[in-house]
């Protein structure tokens, strides 16, 4: 593939992974606004944007088999569709914590389909000796989805409101959807027979059990930072700017060891594992309270804690082949499923205790999912380009 193609078909699945979680890191940043116009607690928060997660989740498996047969393109669309729709209707109807649920419902569904969506079009586009950048790159939408919901936060929510913030996430994600290309960038590249033969269902199982953990971890991280900042004594403003500079450190993290990964050829679920356990270290120094404890352990706790889904997606993409939306939506599945869990169990512990509590908990539980993936780890994929054919999804 020319650069030029490279760039486009790149860009725009990296546009689409950052709509398709926009409701949920949106919902996050702006918390502090959304809580004191509808009137529910840090507890309630969590189940909203777990609700989100939740229903990804369930959906991502069944949603990546209809992907498989729908192709990247078609799924792409139709999952930033309802991502735009999801964030209209907050803006729109939002009245109530009731209200908000049904809206993080139709959320979660879109970015069930487009995050396995994403996955396939990109694997069927990109050379093998590539995907580690171009994975890392993909998964730097989410960090980007929080720097941009955070700075949304003293720019629009702070001047004009929550609302409008929602509004104009939901009208970038409709122009999104119309930008993904009816006809293919690049054709589709055909699998060597020879080359990633597939993980059992057992072992993508297990490993999507870790990558719950793992995610229970990054997720609380984005949705409580900015309001554990908050309680520790930062301005709401100054607490948005901080989750911005994080989570720009997540993206530099995942798209620097994705280049990593292809440059020195590794194997992507070690790399995982070393991150997570930094990770833990970093959710740690956020309990200490102190403001220099909080910057280091925000930038720790983004970098490595919630820098690896582009490296784990790529591991398993590299010996899934034949089926990567299927795949993925397995191991996606149990991210969701981490990720629905993480913001609802941090609420709880936040109100039930203390941020400390909660920030310790989740040092934990990176720390677990760690060593799942140490113990679970597959033998290296491997890494010959596919032969390319000139049929398109």
């Amino acid at each position: 593939m020319s650069d030029g193609g490279l760039r486009r078909t790149v860009a725009i699945g990296l546009a689409v992974t950052t709509v398709g979680a926009l409701p949920a890191f949106l919902l996050g940043a702006v918390a502090v606004q959304v809580r004191r116009d509808l009137g529910f607690d840090v507890a309630a928060l969590g189940a909203a944007i777990s609700i989100f997660f939740a229903v990804a989740a369930l959906g991502s498996p069944p949603l990546g088999r209809l992907g498989d047969r729908l192709g990247g393109r078609k799924a792409m669309r139709a999952g930033a569709l309802m991502a735009a729709t999801a964030l209209a209707s907050i803006a729109l109807f939002a009245r109530s914590w009731p209200s908000l649920a049904a809206c993080m419902v139709l959320g979660g569904v879109g970015n069930g389909l487009a995050q396995p969506a994403v996955n396939l079009f990109l694997a069927r586009r990109i050379e093998a000796e590539r995907q580690g950048l171009v994975f890392g790159i993909k998964q730097a939408a989410i960090p980007a989805s929080i720097a941009l919901s955070g700075v949304s936060v003293p720019v629009i929510a702070l001047t004009l409101g929550w609302r409008y913030t929602f509004g104009l996430a939901a009208i970038a994600a409709l122009c999104i959807a119309l930008a993904v290309p009816r006809q293919a960038l690049a054709p589709e590249r055909r699998v060597d027979p020879g080359t990633g033969e597939g993980l059992s269902v057992r072992t993508l199982v297990f490993l999507g059990t870790a990558g719950a953990l793992a995610a229970m971890s990054g997720n609380a991280l984005g949705t409580f930072h900015t309001a554990s900042s908050v309680e520790g004594g930062l301005g709401e403003g100054a607490a948005g700017l901080l989750l911005a500079a994080g989570s720009s450190a997540s993206l530099a993290a995942r798209v620097g060891a994705g280049w990593l990964a292809d440059h020195y050829g590794w194997d992507g679920f070690r790399q995982v594992t070393i991150l997570l356990v930094a990770g833990a270290g970093g959710f740690a120094l956020l309990a200490a309270g102190t403001p220099v404890t909080l910057v280091i352990g925000t930038m720790l706790a983004f970098a490595a804690g919630w820098g690896w889904p582009g490296l784990f997606n790529f591991a398993v993409v590299a010996r899934n082949r034949r089926a990567v939306a299927a795949a993925t939506g397995i191991t996606q599945g149990g991210v969701y499923v981490g990720a629905s869990l993480g913001p609802v169990a941090f609420g709880l512990l936040a109100s039930g205790f203390s941020f400390e509590v909660a920030w310790i908990t989740t040092a934990a539980f990176a720390l677990l999912a760690g060593t799942l993936v140490a113990i679970a780890r597959p033998a290296p994929a491997p890494r010959a380009p596919a032969s390319e054919q000139s049929a398109a999804i």
